[in-house]
C-alpha cells in the first residue's frame, strides 16, 4: 500500500457531525498513513475526530482551498506530506464513496495519474477534477511550484465561493497540467451536471452523492429516486443521509417515499453544453475592442476576466437590472445595469455566463457594436 496523507475538511452549519460523515472519516482512515482532520467553523466533540493524527479548528474562511493552504503550508504538516507518496484532500460536502475508499484508491493505483479525483468534467474552455476530492502523487508532492501555488494563490481568508473555484478548482487544474502532469477521474465520462441529475450520473458509475442536490434547485423526485438507487446497488442503509438533510436542509422524507419512488428523474437528463468557442478565439475578441464590458459577474465571468491578458481594457461588468447587483464592483471594476449602458452601438459585449444564463439574456443584446457568445 503506498503511504498516504489525507487532509480532510470538514464545516457544518449547524455545527453538528452526522454519521454519515463520522461513516466516511472511518473509511478514509482506514486507507490512509496520517490524517489531519481541519474543522472550519465550529462543531461539535464527535467521537471520530479523535482517530486523526492530528485534529486543526479554524475559522470558517477561504472555505476547503483555505484549509488545506493553512495545512500544506505548516511546517510541521509539509514534512510529512512530502514523506508521502499521496495527498489526498477530501471534504464533507458528498455522501459516500458508497462502494468505499479502498476499491477507488486500488483502481487508480493501476492508472498511475499524478493528480486524480472522483469525476473530470469537461465544457470545453473550462475543465477541472472537481475539488471535493482530490490526489496528488509524490512526483507533485516534490514539485516546489505546487506549494508556491497554494501561498501565492489561494487565499485563506476569502468567502467568495467563485473566487476559490476559480483558483483552487480551476487555475490550480491547468496549472498542474501545463506543467506536463497526467490527470484523471476515477470516473471521465459523465457529461450531466452531479447535482441535477444524480441518478444518471451514479449509472456512469460515480459512487457518490452530493449534499447540494439538497438545497439549491431541490427535486424531490430526483433526490428521492438517487436515495433509492444507492439503497439497492450498493446495499446501503440510507437513514443517516434522511436524518441529515432534515437536520441541514429542512426536508423531511421517509424511507416509504423513497421506496415508493420510481428509479428516474422527473425530467429528461440534459447533456451538458460544451463552448464552441476556444481561448485564442476570446483573446482576440477582447485585445480588439476598445470598449469592452463583461455580461456577468458569476464564476464564468470570473474565469474568463482572470484567464485573459488585457483585464485594463475592460471597462466594467454588467448584470440586467440592479436586482441582479450583488454589489457596486467586481474583480475592481464597476457593475452596471443594462440600463445604464448609453451607446450602445459603441460597446462590444463579452457574455460570460452560462448557457442557460447566456439563452436568458440574448433578447437584451440587440443594439451593441459586436457580441461575443460563449457557446454559439
Amino acid at each position: 500500500m503506498l503511504k498516504r496523507t489525507a487532509i480532510y475538511c470538514f464545516y457544518s452549519k449547524t455545527g453538528k457531525v452526522y454519521s454519515e460523515t463520522c461513516r466516511q472519516i472511518y473509511d478514509l482512515r482506514k486507507n490512509t498513513d496520517y490524517l489531519i482532520i481541519v474543522i472550519n467553523g465550529d462543531a461539535e466533540t464527535a467521537e471520530c475526530f479523535n482517530i486523526a493524527d492530528k485534529v486543526v479548528r479554524r475559522p470558517n474562511r477561504g472555505l476547503d482551498a483555505g484549509a488545506y493552504r493553512q495545512i500544506i503550508l505548516d511546517s510541521e504538516f509539509r514534512k510529512v506530506i512530502e514523506k508521502s507518496d499521496e495527498l489526498v484532500l477530501c471534504n464533507n460536502t458528498f455522501f459516500g464513496p458508497f462502494g468505499g475508499f479502498e476499491k477507488i484508491f486500488d483502481e487508480m493505483e493501476k492508472r498511475k495519474t499524478d493528480i486524480w479525483g472522483m469525476n473530470f468534467a469537461y465544457h470545453g474552455i473550462i475543465r477541472h477534477i472537481q475539488s471535493y476530492f482530490l490526489v496528488y502523487n509524490k512526483k507533485i508532492l516534490n514539485d516546489k511550484e505546487f506549494y508556491s501555488f497554494f501561498k501565492e494563490k489561494i487565499d485563506e481568508n476569502t468567502t467568495d465561493h467563485d473566487k476559490v473555484c476559480y483558483w483552487f478548482e480551476n487555475e490550480f487544474f491547468e496549472f498542474l497540467i501545463s506543467k506536463g502532469y497526467s490527470y484523471g477521474g476515477y470516473v471521465n465520462d459523465i457529461k450531466y451536471n452531479i447535482y441535477k441529475y444524480p441518478v444518471k450520473c451514479m449509472e456512469k458509475g460515480l459512487p457518490i452523492l452530493k449534499k447540494k442536490i439538497f438545497g439549491i434547485d431541490y427535486k424531490k423526485q430526483n433526490a428521492a429516486a438517487a436515495l433509492k438507487y444507492i439503497k439497492y446497488k450498493y446495499d446501503y442503509p440510507i437513514d443517516g443521509i434522511l436524518s441529515e438533510i432534515e437536520n441541514e436542509y429542512g426536508l423531511h422524507m421517509t424511507e416509504e417515499e423513497v421506496e415508493s419512488c420510481k428509479i428516474s428523474e422527473e425530467d429528461c437528463p440534459v447533456e451538458y453544453p460544451v463552448s464552441v468557442k476556444n481561448w485564442e478565439q476570446i483573446e482576440a475578441f477582447c485585445s480588439k475592442s476598445d470598449n469592452l464590458y463583461f455580461y456577468g459577474t458569476g464564476y464564468y465571468a470570473n474565469t474568463v476576466y482572470n484567464r485573459i491578458k488585457n483585464q485594463s481594457e475592460v471597462k466594467g461588468f454588467v448584470v440586467t437590472d440592479s436586482i441582479n447587483k450583488r454589489s457596486e464592483t467586481f474583480e475592481d471594476k464597476r457593475v452596471y445595469t443594462l440600463g445604464e449602458l448609453k451607446n450602445k452601438n459603441h460597446i462590444d459585449i463579452l457574455v460570460a455566463m452560462s448557457k442557460p444564463n447566456t439563452d436568458a439574456v440574448k433578447g437584451r443584446l440587440s443594439g451593441f457594436r459586436n457580441v461575443f457568445d460563449l457557446w454559439e
